[in-house]
């Protein structure tokens, strides 16, 4: 799946009410994991990361060189 460009996954745990999510973002890119109750948790989660990730690679981009 893809949110903003960006690859992630969900799946089922193995036990029940868990399900796993992971991406890579960053630079350097790092990977990010997590469990959430429901997919659609997992798919919030996941998505929250990735919305910052892309903020902080935002912000560094229009940051004016040294102080």
């Amino acid at each position: 799946m893809k949110h903003r460009g960006v690859s992630y996954s969900i799946v089922r745990g193995k036990t029940p009410n868990v399900w796993r999510w992971s991406v890579r973002v960053g630079r350097p890119e790092m990977l990010r994991i997590g469990d959430a109750a429901t997919e659609h948790q997992a798919e919030v989660a996941v998505r929250e990361v990735i919305d910052r990730a892309l903020k902080v690679e935002e912000t560094l981009r229009f940051q004016v060189g040294p102080k």
